[in-house]
């Protein structure tokens, strides 16, 4: 079977791009001028002599808590501004875009290390060696089929296999117990 072989492809600059990129920062300056104007009505809502952490509160809440008018609930859509909802990277503050380049590398470089320490433990190779018996298994199966092609296969979410079955081909996806087949795709201008 053929590996899969990733390949980098550096696109030329797209008809519109920048054109794309200046409506972006457009929107954002626009972002940044409304969210301003909200925050300078809440300030001046508050006394002078509030609380410092009041203030923050106050502010705070003013820009990520955003609530439906009809029913009071939180809104859940993505367009305001919100908090993480999750520790990764410290709740933000341990991003790696606050990061030097140099403690970049350095993270990456820790990580890389990691990765081969694991294969390279007893663990990492009984996996691989899991993985090979399961990819003879496959190959012992496909051998007594010879009407059944398989051009790639692998994954794990979602787990994806291309070939050819009976002169047809075909596409398989599972992905969290739900499979799709397609047999013999052609474009037809829908999806």
């Amino acid at each position: 079977m053929d590996e899969f072989e990733p390949h980098i492809i550096k696109l030329p600059e797209l008809t519109g791009a920048a054109e794309w990129r200046a409506e972006i920062e457009r929107h954002r300056a626009e972002a940044r001028r409304r969210y301003l104007a909200h925050l300078a009505a809440v300030l001046a809502e508050l006394s002078p002599a509030t609380a410092v952490e009041t203030l923050a509160a106050a502010e705070l809440d003013k820009l990520v808590v955003w609530t439906d008018v009809a029913s009071g609930e939180r809104c859940s859509c993505s367009c305001h501004p919100g908090l993480p909802d999750s520790d990764l990277h410290d709740y933000g503050f341990d991003c790696t875009c606050q990061q030097p380049l140099e403690e970049r590398r350095a993270r990456a470089s820790a990580w890389l290390a990691s990765i081969d320490e694991f294969w390279e433990s007893d663990e990492g190779r009984e996996l691989a060696a899991a993985r090979q018996a399961d990819e003879d298994e496959l190959a012992a199966w496909l051998s007594e089929r010879p009407d059944l092609v398989v051009h790639r296969h692998g994954g794990l979410c979602p787990e994806q296999w291309r070939g050819e079955v009976d002169g047809h081909s075909f596409y398989f996806r599972e992905r969290h117990d739900h499979w799709r087949v397609e047999l013999d795709l052609r474009p037809s201008g829908r999806y």
